[in-house]
């Protein structure tokens, strides 16, 4: 739903995607599909704790770079540790 239409973040795509991090809320997809989901419908403390729990992966170095991106965007601290 997400790479054919970007605007199912903040719609149909949320909604399957909050359902998905219930099941699976260490997986790192869906955590970023779903802080960019929370962020789209403005829900930015949501967009922020599912981005710094993504911080917690694995991360390719270019990944984390994205990530911490987005968390300054949503005026958040980048460097501090994950909430969870």
């Amino acid at each position: 739903l997400i790479l054919a239409d970007k605007r199912t973040l903040a719609t149909s795509a949320a909604d399957l995607l909050d359902k998905v991090l219930v099941v699976m809320p260490d997986d790192p997809r869906a955590l970023w599909y779903g802080g960019l989901s929370a962020a789209a419908r403005e829900l930015n403390d949501v967009a922020i704790d599912r981005f710094m729990r993504l911080l917690k992966a694995d991360l390719p170095e270019n990944m984390r770079s994205v990530v911490q991106t987005q968390l300054a965007q949503l005026g958040a601290d980048p460097g501090s540790r994950p909430s969870r």
